[in-house]
């Protein structure tokens, strides 16, 4: 991976999630429902300089809201 991309897509499962969405916002653990989706940015000239705690959650769409405009 380019050390430099805009924007990062992660997939995975629960508990692993939510102990690592707070490991990137700096939070001991974050409840990350099944399904939800999360957007965490963080103001970084690369990723070789992110480290944990430097993240901010700025969404936690859960699948409900996701999936509102579908129904």
């Amino acid at each position: 991976m380019d050390d430099n991309p805009e924007s990062l897509l992660l997939t995975g499962y629960e508990t692993t999630w939510s102990e690592l969405a707070g490991r990137l916002i700096g939070k001991r653990a974050v409840r990350v429902p099944k399904a939800s989706m999360l957007r965490i940015d963080s103001e970084i000239e690369g990723w070789l300089q992110f480290n944990y705690g430097r993240g901010l959650l700025r969404r936690l769409i859960p699948p409900k809201l996701a999936c509102k405009n579908e129904r």
